[in-house]
């Protein structure tokens, strides 16, 4: 009896301490130059993601998707998607644990096709560059969306924190299921 009470106790204190704390939203998304109007298709992959410390969960922009995040990722449209940002889709992150200062992510080839690449309306695979993402950025002028500073003047794949791909950082609050006072109060049941 008392570990059912102390079961009800919980699942009535956990949502509400969990409520409060929103995830972590990264934008996956293609930033093209003129010369693609449109794109059909993107294969890449996330390297660094913190599978460790996090709940990850993903919304793609087309249900035309396989493959996995850390490993290899393609998705695929039905209708061309036109320049200069196309919206691939949203990376939730949770994090239960401390992911640490200036912690970076990058978008890289894949790991089994080894293809960092865009499909243009004409079905060309285009190589395009990879973008970073920084939780936790002490400096904002040190995490950059690419290595070499600022946003490039080529095609590529970023992780922005906004959806005008301005950002390429943002905090990363870790989540506590609840307060210890709570916490305090199931163990009383015992």
């Amino acid at each position: 009896m008392r570990c059912l009470l102390a079961l009800l106790l919980l699942a009535a204190l956990v949502p509400a301490a969990v409520a409060d704390v929103e995830p972590a939203e990264i934008f996956v998304m293609a930033l093209l130059d003129p010369d693609i109007p449109s794109i059909v298709a993107a294969e890449f992959r996330v390297d660094n993601l913190p599978v460790d410390q996090c709940l990850i969960t993903e919304e793609w922009a087309s249900p035309l998707h396989l493959g996995t995040l850390y490993w290899g990722f393609s998705i695929a449209f039905m209708e061309p998607q036109a320049w200069p940002i196309v919206y691939l889709g949203t990376v939730r992150f949770l994090a239960y644990e401390d992911v640490g200062p200036d912690y970076p992510m990058v978008v890289r080839e894949t790991n089994d096709t080894g293809k960092l690449v865009v499909v243009d309306a004409e079905y060309h695979e285009i190589p395009v560059s990879g973008g970073w993402h920084w939780f936790n950025c002490t400096v904002p002028e040190d995490c950059m969306c690419v290595p070499n500073g600022g946003l490039p003047r080529e095609n590529y794949i970023g992780l922005f924190s906004d959806l005008n791909a301005t950002y390429c950082y943002q905090d990363l609050p870790v989540v506590t299921p609840a307060a210890d006072a709570s916490w305090g109060s199931v163990k009383s049941l015992y």
